[in-house]
């Protein structure tokens, strides 16, 4: 998803003009900033979830003293981190196919 931004710039001081407007408020410039807006797809957002379920029990493991907890906690974290890797890389793919979308429309 692109984010259109309009930013005023005004190059010139403040003066009154000869109608008796203030100039300040004209803008003279106006730059337009395109940015993209990056959101996190289901993938992404379950594999954060997962990793963070891992530490958990990684954390709870290591307080109790129960070993199989605390690899239970590492295992999720790490299905974790390869969940949120293939979000990322769907959201890349994604975002390359648009790219060249808009540059088919030029």
């Amino acid at each position: 998803m692109l984010l259109l931004h309009r930013i005023p710039f005004n190059l010139q001081q403040s003066q009154p003009s000869a109608a008796g407007r203030d100039m300040a408020d004209a803008p003279l410039l106006e730059v337009v900033v395109l940015r993209r807006q990056k959101t996190m797809n289901k993938d992404e957002i379950d594999g954060k979830a997962d990793q963070i379920k891992g530490k958990i029990k990684q954390a709870t493991g290591d307080l109790t003293d129960d070993q199989r907890l605390h690899d239970e906690g590492v295992a999720d974290e790490a299905a974790g981190d390869v969940q949120e890797g293939f979000g990322r890389g769907r959201r890349k793919v994604g975002e390359a196919i648009e790219d060249i979308g808009e540059k088919l429309k030029r």
